[in-house]
């Protein structure tokens, strides 16, 4: 009887596959197609450990390392208005770059005089990658464009240019170890920072335990770091709360693109 059942079930209805329906058939293409495609926006946290200070000059530099997908590498450079920042490399790179009143750089033309970072990021996988970098002054680009109607000389005698290298100033770390008054349950922080300097306060907490930060004043950018040097969580709108996941240092990472006094408040329970 089973069998018969089967048999006219084939007759009926044919022998027709799975088929996913449009729209999980266009999720699936552009899950895929999206794969290599660089956001408009960065996506992810420059950690100011994996930032590093460079001086570019006309000269082109080469700069390599290892990135992988939701990491982000960083370089800042200081720069003049009006010049031009060049790259080149061979890899599938996502390259931001910020100008020194912290906007998205959109084009190569630098618009202010101060120091810029660039944010270094891979849409995919994880790429070893070589990138060139340089500064192109508008004199330099005037000179090599040539008006129709200007008679060239036979022997053009060069202009003799010196070139002045910019020497970017590195970071320096203040570690800062906290904590509470007896019976205490928070605590409060004063301090200050210039835009070469990093501050972290480390916390001895235990997992389980909750965190809540609130930063009551300052420019500033705060990332939490668990003893095992993941970040797991960033201030936003001035406040953050968390739950520790294991025992050990917490690291409070502050720093800031302009110098800045601040204060915050902390309490673990």
């Amino acid at each position: 009887m089973l069998l018969l059942l089967l048999i006219l079930c084939f007759v009926v209805y044919g022998c027709t596959p799975l088929v996913s329906s449009p729209n999980q058939a266009m999720n699936s293409i552009n899950s895929v197609s999206q794969t290599n495609v660089c956001p408009k926006q960065p996506i992810g946290i420059l950690n100011q450990t994996n930032v590093k200070a460079i001086a570019l000059t006309s000269t082109e530099i080469n700069q390599t390392g290892q990135i992988q997908v939701g990491q982000s590498l960083g370089y800042v450079f200081d720069a003049k208005a009006n010049q031009k920042l060049n790259f080149n490399t061979k890899e599938n790179l996502c390259l931001y770059v910020y100008t020194p009143s912290n906007q998205l750089l959109n084009g190569s033309e630098l618009p202010e005089t101060g120091r810029y970072t660039i944010q270094v990021a891979v849409p995919s996988g994880m790429t070893t990658f070589n990138l060139a970098m340089k500064l192109i002054s508008n004199d330099v680009v005037a000179k090599n464009t040539v008006p129709k109607d200007t008679k060239l000389l036979a022997n053009p005698q060069p202009t003799p240019q010196t070139i002045q290298p910019q020497v970017a100033q590195p970071v320096t770390f203040q570690n800062i170890r906290v904590s509470f008054s007896d019976g205490s349950t928070g605590t409060s922080i004063n301090g200050n920072i210039t835009a070469l300097q990093i501050n972290r306060y480390l916390l001895n907490c235990g997992g389980g335990q909750s965190m809540s930060i609130r930063v009551l004043n300052g420019n500033i950018n705060l990332n939490i770091i668990d003893p095992n040097g993941r970040n797991i969580g960033t201030i936003k709108n001035s406040f953050w709360r968390g739950q520790l996941p294991i025992n050990g240092d917490y690291i409070l990472e502050i720093s800031s693109r302009n110098s800045s006094n601040y204060k915050l408040n902390i309490e673990v329970i």
